[in-house]
């Protein structure tokens, strides 16, 4: 994944490989999407692990959350609850 001011300049990677990210309402925070070969769907498909980088520290945390595609992605109310359509 890659950051970048709005007006295009400062593009740098964040040094993650991800899918589908959301940034939080209060811009601390974006979670999304990252592979795990280990969870798969009953089909075989491989799933999608949500996690959530903290941009302060640099940190990702792992949700432990299963995602059958990258359509369905993290996203966040507007109170800042991260919301997800899970696999089970």
């Amino acid at each position: 994944m890659w950051m970048m001011g709005a007006d295009g300049n400062g593009a740098h990677s964040l040094g993650i490989e991800g899918w589908s990210p959301a940034w939080s309402p209060d811009g601390s925070t974006i979670a999304f999407l990252g592979c795990c070969e280990s969870h798969r769907a009953s089909d075989g498909a491989p799933l999608l692990e949500v996690r959530v980088l903290t941009l302060d520290s640099g940190t990702v945390k792992n949700l432990d959350s299963w995602v059958p595609t990258d359509l369905n992605g993290p996203s966040w109310s507007p109170e800042g609850t991260l919301l997800v359509l899970r696999y089970d």
